[in-house]
């Protein structure tokens, strides 16, 4: 327990390092992002200020201009994309001279038939909030639940054994690490089920409570089940539904 702290210590060196080492003006395509979504350019660094701009989950071209600020646990670098210039979390980011061949998935977007695990990209070091996003897909016929909320934005679809989330623009997906429901009267829907997730950057925890009475702000509609959790250091509320995929 002891070479803990140093190791630590050095990982975070070894982070800044690499973030100083950034080139300005080097070229840069996007990465991590789920293909239906897309990468928020922002005027200023945070998740609460304007988005100016939308690059597509496959945009190259993007120009490093050699600004960086540290918001929270997340680096932000200032860029130029075609006519617009803001700012992006740099863990969405990779040099083109290290991208994949055409065809090929990146190491962190792992095909659709291949096993899905977290694993970090060595010459991408990322902090908790900015794990890759590793999405499974759902499958026709299953069961899942859909939650969210606003203030602050998140969504999260748990599968049988997996967690996809996202919070304001951060994606990721985690293994369902424990599950426990209360029925009490009710045979067929949990009166309490309480769920968490974790990967090697982020840690989620969920606990939801059937009534049958929770406004979604998201979908304004009644849901069946209201959610309180933690992502990180991050507390959410919101309303959860169960669904079958079709």
């Amino acid at each position: 327990m002891k070479c803990l702290f140093p190791l630590r210590t050095a990982a975070g060196l070894l982070f800044m390092l690499l973030v100083l080492a950034l080139p300005a003006h080097a070229a840069y395509r996007v990465i991590g992002v789920d293909r239906s979504d897309t990468l928020n350019m922002r005027a200023a660094a945070g998740v609460t200020n304007t988005v100016v701009a939308e690059l597509p989950p496959n945009a190259t071209g993007v120009v490093m201009l050699g600004e960086q600020q540290k918001v929270g646990r997340t680096v932000w670098v200032r860029v130029r994309w075609k006519q617009q210039v803001g700012w992006v979390s740099l863990a969405y980011l990779q040099p083109e001279a290290s991208a994949p061949p055409a065809g090929r998935p990146a190491p962190d977007a792992p095909s659709a038939d291949m096993p899905v695990t977290p694993v970090p990209v060595p010459a991408r070091p990322e902090g908790p909030q900015n794990a890759v996003a590793v999405k499974r897909d759902k499958e026709p016929g299953m069961w899942i639940l859909e939650c969210g909320g606003r203030s602050p934005y998140w969504k999260v679809e748990v599968l049988p054994e997996w967690i996809n989330g996202r919070l304001g623009d951060h994606l990721t997906g985690m293994p369902i690490t424990h599950k426990r429901q209360t029925h009490g009267n009710y045979r067929n829907v949990a009166l309490e089920t309480e769920i968490r997730g974790a990967n090697r950057w982020n840690q989620l925890r969920m606990t939801l409570t059937y009534n049958r009475s929770c406004y979604s702000t998201l979908t304004r509609t009644r849901m069946a089940f209201s959610v309180e959790g933690q992502f990180n250091d991050q507390m959410l509320q919101g309303c959860c539904r169960s669904l079958q995929v079709q």
